[in-house]
């Protein structure tokens, strides 16, 4: 028996995942990451949004105990799942994990250190561009912060099996935290520009449909109509998917 699904999940409100079900595709957005002992302690990207869409890589029967994981609770109720292959096609990919002690987070240190000292005017601009593209894949072991609030409880990261769509285009960098009205306009306008830049699916690469109640299912199934109409084959297949938080708690 593998350890790790051979699906990949997706979790967010009950409005959203009725968005995402109609329009068949995510938006990227800029998400606040901490990198406390991942990175200098002094370092601009020590806390930095990184523009994303998130995934885990969570059997059923994790998803459904609450002993083994807290993800439902942390991202949402709502969720959809596609075969990992659908992940792979499209670059979602796995993150690094890392802890202050491991050997990638110290050869990030090294390299900004090492910028620090020769100059940004005198790095590569290619270099620059690959430290920043590294650090959108890099995710701390652990940490007390879950989508930027402070827990007083621990999380282990690792536990979430993160993977991660990242938009190609360079025009996405990590944005370092600024405490600045400007820089919540910056990214604000960023956001609204990543919605060029969509992750699309059809309604066949949906492997699950998981809803938090019962009642919730209807209105789910009238998006599906509504976004099929005249091919009943897909709308049918497609409802047997729908899944209930209960459900999996009582048969997973």
């Amino acid at each position: 028996m593998s350890v790790s699904a051979n699906t990949l999940f997706h979790f967010t409100r009950r409005e959203n995942l009725l968005k995402i079900i109609d329009g068949q595709h995510f938006y990227p957005n800029y998400s606040k990451e901490h990198f406390i002992n991942v990175i200098p302690d002094d370092s601009i990207y020590e806390i930095s949004y990184i523009p994303m869409i998130s995934f885990c890589d969570l059997k059923l029967t994790q998803l459904s105990n609450p002993n083994i994981s807290l993800h439902t609770k942390d991202f949402g109720e709502y969720g959809l799942g596609f075969q990992k292959k659908w992940g792979v096609d499209n670059k979602v990919s796995p993150v690094v994990y890392v802890h202050k002690n491991s050997r990638a987070s110290q050869i990030v240190n090294k390299l900004i250190t090492t910028i620090r000292k020769i100059g940004k005017d005198q790095v590569d601009k290619l270099e620059l561009s690959s430290i920043s593209e590294l650090i959108k894949f890099l995710k701390p072991y652990d940490g007390h912060y879950q989508k930027g609030i402070w827990k007083k409880k621990v999380r282990r990261y690792y536990d979430e099996r993160e993977w991660r769509f990242i938009p190609d285009e360079n025009k996405y960098p990590v944005m370092p935290l600024k405490k600045s009205k400007e820089f919540k306009e910056r990214i604000e306008e960023l956001n609204d520009e990543l919605k060029k830049t969509p992750l699309k699916f059809t309604h066949a690469d949906i492997k699950y449909i998981i809803v938090k109640e019962d009642s919730d299912k209807n209105k789910v199934a009238e998006i599906i109509r509504k976004s099929n109409k005249g091919d009943d084959s897909v709308v049918t297949d497609l409802i047997t998917r729908i899944i209930t938080l209960k459900q999996l708690e009582e048969d997973y």
